[in-house]
């Protein structure tokens, strides 16, 4: 599985939060435009797994381990794989990726809380 995350699009609840997000002190977003999560195992039952990979962020790769829950709309079939969604939670040291800016406002972990729709790679 590969989760490919927009920075350009993040959001904050005030303006400069937002900004100061996507800067060169923390994201980058110019010249990182976006964060991936790469899997390379996955271990649990078909609702929930921990999916072990490689998260990039600002172009520094470092293994990562992410908690999955699958998803299905209310009376869907269970064969029906056409409209799952997942969510991927855990956390991050943003100074492992070089992102070391406003330290004395943000604290080092980044947790992770991730909703996305699954799409079959054609």
């Amino acid at each position: 599985m590969t989760v490919t995350l927009d920075v350009t699009g993040a959001q904050a609840s005030f303006p400069f939060a937002a900004q100061a997000t996507k800067g060169p002190k923390a994201l980058d977003s110019r010249k990182y435009p976006t964060i991936t999560f790469q899997s390379t195992a996955v271990e649990g039952t078909t609702d929930a797994a921990e999916e072990t990979g490689n998260m990039t962020i600002r172009g520094v790769t470092h293994p990562a381990v992410l908690h999955a829950t699958l998803y299905r709309p209310r009376g869907s079939q269970p064969t029906d794989l056409s409209q799952l969604s997942i969510h991927l939670t855990g956390a991050v040291l943003r100074s492992d990726f070089g992102a070391t800016g406003w330290n004395d406002m943000v604290g080092d972990q980044v947790r992770l809380n991730i909703v996305a729709q699954i799409a079959r790679v054609k």
